[in-house]
């Protein structure tokens, strides 16, 4: 039974997992001296690649890729009717949708924090950055990173929940972007107005979490039991 579900959710995304994975191999040759990007605005051509624009724009296409695979997982169990074929297995319907949370959650976090790993490995290759590197340099990073997360289980919802139009499906995912945007944009000031430690940092961007994901995913939860699949 899992081996299924996790063939089947793999299937569903397979078409975004590959242009991930472009995106992210584009942002590592970038790294190499490749002028994949040299088209982001704002951005001096005297700036090193890593860890300043690379990161920030695998932040922006983590987000991005993990609301696509959110919204890709709740709207295609719709399609040719496939709840009907899923939801009478011997499984409960709330254990059905958190493991293709967990399913989806994972293919992400295997990519983006991959491809964040095999940059560090690049930065540490003699020759390849002109610039010494340390760890601390990425630690805003993680926390950028994860906020994907957020933005996935925003697109899960957005995909699950009934609506006559399909703008007004989108509310959660457009409110877990907004999160998003504001959760930085407040750290941000706060850290320019009174410098913050890195302990402050993950309790703050911690709290931000605990009180987000958990309500998204009680939320997906509940709408996946009341909702009447044709």
């Amino acid at each position: 039974m899992l081996r299924s579900l996790l063939i089947k959710e793999f299937w569903d995304v397979r078409g975004m997992v590959a242009m991930a994975a472009l995106a992210y191999a584009l942002l590592l040759a970038n790294m190499t001296g490749m002028p994949f990007f040299e088209w982001v605005p704002h951005i001096p051509k005297s700036t090193l690649p890593f860890p300043g624009y690379v990161t920030g724009l695998l932040a922006f296409y983590g987000a991005f890729f993990a609301a696509a695979f959110g919204l890709l997982q709740g709207w295609s169990g719709q399609q040719g009717q496939r709840w009907l074929f899923v939801l009478p297995q011997p499984i409960r319907r709330s254990h059905l949708i958190l493991g293709k949370i967990a399913i989806g959650l994972g293919l992400w976090f295997l990519l983006t924090f991959g491809t964040l790993v095999l940059a560090v490995l690049l930065a540490l290759t003699p020759g390849v950055i002109p610039a010494p590197f340390e760890w601390w340099m990425v630690e805003d990073d993680f926390y950028l990173l994860a906020f994907g997360s957020t933005c996935y289980l925003g697109g899960m919802l957005s995909g699950l929940r009934p609506a006559s139009w399909f703008g007004t499906r989108l509310f959660p995912l457009i409110g877990s972007a907004v999160l998003f945007y504001l959760d930085f944009v407040f750290f941000s000031l706060v850290n320019i107005a009174h410098p913050l430690s890195a302990t402050q940092m993950f309790l703050g961007h911690l709290l931000f979490f605990g009180l987000s994901n958990p309500v998204l995913i009680l939320a997906i939860l509940e709408i996946a039991r009341k909702r009447d699949y044709p």
